[in-house]
């Protein structure tokens, strides 16, 4: 029915709906009804509807974060829009992973479309991309298609480094490209000292500039010294791992013997007693329980400027914790294994010195004394009473580290001293 307007004329709006949605040509006639209600045709005219396809100026792809970002621009509808859709799959294994995305449309009129590669099967390489629209007559039009690269540029970096800060290890890796985003950069670390036994993985952690910091501990790595491998691997968001480089950097922990004590007598008993070791009881007898051997190892150590905590901890491996069982005998009360070699027991102070507490002592002083001897070229502050005493030893180590291969040939001589040391 048509509708009487203000100029005096008629209009009516046709609704397609109302046709089945035909497109094609339409045909339209008139036909006036008067008051004495006589029918006469008025008049006729044709419309084509629907034959003018929906159309795209543009069709982009664009890769960030590991995502693919579709951009439908320029559409020109004459029939309107009733859906944007964009069929995507990947070259690998052909259209085995096609999905059909519905694109969203933007305030600027364009249509857009996410496409994430997990719903790919996470797959590397090209992805096709089309686009069809369909108009509210339900026909559907090719608007244009595109190609997306992703995942085929690999992660890199332009330098890894590392140095040693407060005795622990820092790695910087700088200058990451990452075309398809960064998912973890992972830092596995090793010492050369037995190999690969000792390897640790660590993640390291972004910084506001953008590089990756890592702090590698070598309580992790027995306390290993010497030269420490580390690589590093990138993993993208398409949980693609990529080698980003290597670097090596030298362990030199450096732990005087002499100076002042940096331990308390507490502690070395608590260390004694957490070893499970039972306290010789030839000692007690002789009245010098756990706590007045300890208190001798700090009041001798102290008088000489040695440190109580590396003595003491070097006559826990020298004796086996006074547990002894080697050529050294319990009542020799020899904590430094002075003078044994190869079958030799070595220097026995209980008889130098007397069978009690005072010859205890005095073996406690020599081993100080011994030690003052490689760690100094200073004189001796009480009688000397290290039977091995002498200029041919002096400064041959005035550090913990530099005892093997001087005092002891066992190249994890020095290192066992600062695992015991480590503990207290």
């Amino acid at each position: 029915m048509a509708a009487k307007q203000s100029d005096g004329s008629y209009t009516a709006s046709i609704d397609l709906k109302d046709h089945k949605n035909d497109i094609g040509k339409y045909n339209i006639h008139v036909y006036g009804t008067d008051n004495a209600e006589k029918m006469v045709f008025l008049g006729n005219t044709s419309v084509d509807i629907g034959t003018q396809e929906m159309t795209a100026s543009s069709v982009e792809a664009t890769v960030e974060d590991n995502k693919i970002k579709v951009t439908i621009s320029g559409i020109k509808a004459p029939n309107g829009i009733k859906q944007i859709l964009v069929p995507v799959w990947s070259d690998v294994g052909g259209q085995d992973d096609i999905v059909w995305y519905v694109a969203a449309k933007q305030s600027d009129g364009s249509y857009t479309a996410n496409i994430d590669p997990k719903n790919h099967n996470n797959d590397l390489g090209v992805y096709n991309i089309h686009v069809y629209g369909i108009d509210n007559a339900n026909k559907m039009a090719f608007l244009g298609n595109t190609l997306a690269d992703i995942g085929t540029q690999e992660m890199t970096a332009s330098s890894v480094e590392a140095m040693v800060e407060d005795n622990k290890i820092k790695v910087k890796i700088s200058g990451i490209e990452a075309p398809n985003g960064v998912k973890k950069i992972s830092v596995p670390v090793w010492s050369e000292v037995g190999g690969q036994d000792d390897i640790v993985w660590y993640a390291a952690a972004k910084q506001g500039d953008g590089s990756y910091t890592v702090s590698i501990d070598p309580k992790n790595h027995n306390n290993d010294l010497g030269h420490y491998n580390i690589h590093v691997y990138g993993t993208d968001n398409a949980d693609k791992m990529v080698f980003l480089g290597a670097t090596t950097v030298e362990k030199k922990t450096i732990t005087p013997i002499m100076g002042e004590s940096l331990v308390t007598a507490q502690a070395l008993i608590k260390y004694y007693k957490d070893t499970n070791a039972i306290y010789p009881q030839e000692y007690s007898d002789r009245d010098v329980d756990l706590e007045t051997f300890v208190n001798y190892y700090i009041q001798e150590a102290e008088a000489e400027g040695v440190r109580a905590e590396v003595a003491f901890a070097q006559a826990m491996i020298e004796t086996g914790n006074l547990q002894f069982g080697g050529d050294v005998k319990v009542t020799q009360f020899n904590f430094a294994g002075l003078g044994a070699t190869g079958g030799e027991p070595g220097f026995d102070f209980a008889k130098e010195y007397g069978d009690d507490a005072v010859g205890i002592q005095m073996g406690v002083r020599a081993h100080v004394q011994h030690l003052k001897c490689y760690a100094s070229d200073l004189p001796l502050n009480q009688e000397n009473v290290d039977p091995r005493w002498g200029d041919w030893i002096r400064l041959r180590a005035p550090i913990v580290e530099e005892l093997s291969g001087t005092w002891a040939m066992d190249p994890q001589y020095a290192k066992n001293i600062l695992k015991v040391i480590n503990q207290f």
